[in-house]
C-alpha cells in the first residue's frame, strides 16, 4: 500500500515525487526537482531518516553535497534519474556499506575548467556498492576512492571528466571494478595511485584520454603494487598525437599483472614503464622506489605509423631502478620502434612470444639485453 503525501495539497506547489522503502513498505514523499530549486536538503532529509530512497526518473538539482548515510541505499531508473550539481563541489558521499544504482551524476564541466569538484567520493567509505551508476560532465574527477576499501564497483561509466574518469588512491586497496566505461576523460580514465595495492579492475573500456599535464588512458604509479588488470581495450587518445601513452606504469610499482587487453589507435607511445622522481605526497613515501616484477600476458598493442612513437618504452628519472619485469605473448605493429630504453636503466627485462607486424626503425633497441 501506498501513502502519497502531496505538496501540492500543503502547500499548493507541482512537485514530482521520491518513494521511500522504510520498514517493509513503500510510501511516497514530495521533492520539487527540475527547474531552479535546490533538491539537496530534501535529499539529504530523505536519506537521513529513511533505509532505502528510490528517486523517480526526473532530474535532481543539488547545489551542496548529498551523503548517504552508513547502510543506507539509494536507488534510480538508469539513464533517467539524474542529480545535477553545479560546478565547484563534491556532489555524492555514499557512506561505507551503502549502495547507490541507477543513479546519473552530472556536473557543469565545459572546457578546460578543471578546479571544481568530483562527482562521486568514497572517503574512508568500506564496502559500498556502486552499479550502472554514470558520472558526466565532471570538472575534477568522476568517482574517486580515498582510504576506501573493499568496495564493489559494477558497470559504471565516466564521461567528460576534467581530471580522471575514475581515481582508486591513498591507500585504496581490496576493491573491484568490473564493467568500467570512461571516456574523453582528459588525465586518465582509470588510475590508482599512493599506495593501492591488491585490487582488481576487469571487463573495461577507456577512449578520450589527452594531455593534460601529462595523460594516460590507465595510469598506475606511486608505489601501488599487486593489482591486476584483465579482459580491457584501450581506444585513441582525443589528439591522436600526444605522448600520453595508453597504459603509464611508473613511480615504484611492484608485482601489478596486465593480462588480455588490447591498446587500439596508439599515438607515440603504447605502453610506457617510467619511473619518475617524484613525491607528491610526502608522508606517503612514494619517492624512488624500484619499479619492478610487473607482468604484461596477451597484449596487443596497435599503433597509427607516426615518427618516433614506440609499443613499449622505458624511461627512469636520475637513475631510479627498473628492474625485472616480464612480458609474454605481446603483439606489436604501426610504431617506428617496437621496444624502446630509452635511457638504459631498464635491466633485468624478461621477453617471451613478442610478435611485431609493421615497424619503422627497428623491431627492439635495449641498452640491456633481455633475459
Amino acid at each position: 500500500m501506498k501513502l502519497r503525501l502531496s505538496r501540492r495539497a500543503i502547500f499548493g506547489l507541482p512537485l514530482c515525487l521520491a518513494t521511500i522503502a522504510a520498514m517493509g513498505r513503500e510510501r511516497e514523499l514530495p521533492l520539487r526537482a527540475g527547474g531552479a530549486n535546490d533538491d539537496a536538503h530534501d535529499l539529504n532529509r530523505l536519506l537521513a531518516s529513511n533505509q532505502s530512497v528510490a528517486l523517480e526518473p526526473k532530474t535532481y538539482n543539488v547545489a551542496s553535497k548529498i551523503v548517504i548515510p552508513d547502510g543506507k541505499s539509494l536507488v534510480g531508473v538508469p539513464g533517467k534519474t539524474v542529480i545535477r550539481g553545479t560546478l565547484g563541489f563534491n556532489i555524492l558521499f555514499p557512506g561505507s556499506n551503502s549502495t547507490v544504482s541507477g543513479i546519473t551524476v552530472d556536473g557543469a564541466f565545459e572546457n578546460n575548467d578543471r578546479k571544481g569538484g568530483s562527482g562521486i567520493v568514497l572517503d574512508r567509505a568500506n564496502g559500498v556498492h556502486l552499479e550502472r551508476v554514470v558520472v558526466r560532465n565532471i570538472s575534477y574527477q568522476g568517482i574517486a576512492l580515498v582510504r576506501s576499501n573493499n568496495n564493489i564497483i559494477s558497470n559504471c561509466m565516466a564521461q567528460n571528466c576534467g581530471h580522471r574518469g575514475i581515481n582508486v588512491s591513498e591507500d585504496s586497496s581490496n576493491n573491484s571494478i568490473t564493467g568500467f566505461r570512461a571516456t574523453d576523460c582528459w588525465r586518465a580514465g582509470v588510475l590508482l595511485g599512493y599506495h593501492s595495492n591488491h585490487n582488481t579492475v576487469s571487463d573495461f573500456y577507456v577512449d578520450g584520454f589527452r594531455q593534460s599535464v601529462g595523460g594516460a588512458g590507465l595510469w598506475v604509479h606511486m608505489n601501488s603494487d599487486y593489482n591486476t588488470f584483465s579482459n580491457f581495450t584501450i581506444g585513441p587518445e582525443k589528439s591522436g598525437d600526444s605522448t600520453c601513452p595508453s597504459i603509464l606504469l611508473g613511480s615504484g610499482c611492484v608485482g601489478n599483472l596486465f593480462e588480455h587487453g588490447k591498446l587500439t589507435g596508439v599515438g607515440r607511445r603504447g605502453i610506457y614503464i617510467w619511473n619518475e622522481n617524484v613525491d607528491h605526497v610526502k608522508d606517503l613515501h612514494t619517492i624512488n622506489g624500484a619499479l619492478q616484477n610487473n607482468r604484461f600476458l596477451d597484449i596487443k598493442i596497435e599503433g597509427t605509423g607516426l615518427p618516433r612513437s614506440y609499443g613499449i618504452g622505458f624511461k627512469s628519472d636520475n637513475g631510479q631502478k627498473i628492474g625485472p619485469n616480464e612480458f609474454d605473448n605481446i603483439t606489436i605493429s604501426g610504431f617506428a620502434v617496437g621496444v624502446e630504453d630509452i635511457d638504459a636503466h631498464a635491466k633485468g627485462l624478461s621477453f617471451r612470444n613478442l610478435h611485431f607486424g609493421k615497424i619503422g626503425a627497428e623491431k627492439m633497441h635495449l641498452f640491456n639485453p633481455p633475459r
